[in-house]
């Protein structure tokens, strides 16, 4: 949209001086009149070019210094860490307080799952089907 702003303007200037070839000039002051024109012209093409060229370059830092905020941003998670922060990383990693992805969680869920697989297992071996349930009960009688 810039841009052509920018172009029509230089078009329209372009515009005029293409006029001014058309334009008759006998006087020695018309032909001043004319050259002052043409030279007001050429300075507004000059203006117009230049603030386009402006406009470009400082988009252009402007992306610049964006991309380079956010390869800042990024480049802060890999530098180097003080002793602190190492240690901080590390007492939460042992305390699963970062998001369930500590050391301490993940040792309490394989005890979890142990214990269920170790009751599943104890629950097969001591409770009995209903037909051995059935043969045990016609075996035995109550007076025994």
């Amino acid at each position: 949209m810039l841009r052509h702003l920018f172009f029509g303007e230089i078009a329209f200037f372009e515009q005029q001086k293409e006029n001014l070839k058309n334009m008759k000039a006998d006087a020695i002051e018309e032909i001043s009149r004319k050259l002052d024109l043409l030279h007001g012209y050429d300075d507004q093409i000059t203006a117009a070019k230049a603030q386009y060229n402006n406009s470009q370059m400082f988009h252009a830092l402007d992306e610049a210094m964006e991309r380079g905020e956010k390869i800042a941003k990024e480049a802060e998670k890999y530098a180097p860490k003080t002793p602190e922060e190492r240690r901080e990383d590390m007492i939460e990693e042992a305390t699963g307080a970062d998001k369930d992805a500590g050391m301490l969680s993940e040792i309490m869920d394989e005890l979890s799952e142990a214990a269920e697989e170790m009751t599943d297992e104890m629950t097969e071996r001591t409770v009995p089907d209903t037909a051995t349930i059935n043969v045990l009960a016609d075996g035995v009688s109550v007076g025994q």
